[in-house]
């Protein structure tokens, strides 16, 4: 089964950015210092749209690539486990002031988006073998 990447790209990738375009639009648009450009949970959005989408072609491979499949299935609910606990984090940020620093929130998110993009993208890789 091939999975072209231009259909990962519009299905997933782009849906995946529209809260982070949306919020760069409202931020774009409104006076200064009340919108954030980006935040956290526009990265969580992000990241587990990815792993939905890889999970969703990844379980459609045939069975000989059993190992494979389940290492990077695997990997996917971890890092959406992660994002759980991320997004926790920034609905405490939220609700309660002074609880979560939000640089240190958005420098996670960051990197975890980063992680994800790069299994989304080892993934990808074997799926148009």
């Amino acid at each position: 089964m091939r999975f072209p990447k231009s259909k990962w790209f519009a299905y997933t990738l782009l849906i995946g950015i529209i809260p982070m375009l949306a919020r760069l639009l409202v931020w774009a648009t409104t006076t200064s210092g009340h919108i954030e450009p980006i935040a956290s949970a526009d990265l969580i959005a992000l990241g587990l749209v990815l792993h939905t989408s890889t999970i969703n072609e990844i379980a459609r491979l045939p069975e000989r690539r059993r190992n494979w499949k389940t290492l990077h299935i695997g990997m996917a609910i971890l890092l959406i486990a992660m994002y759980g606990a991320l997004y926790t984090l920034a609905l405490i940020g939220d609700n309660l002031e002074g609880i979560v620093s939000r640089s240190a929130l958005l420098t996670s998110s960051l990197i975890v988006a980063g992680c994800s993009a790069y299994v989304s993208t080892l993934a990808l890789s074997q799926l148009t073998k």
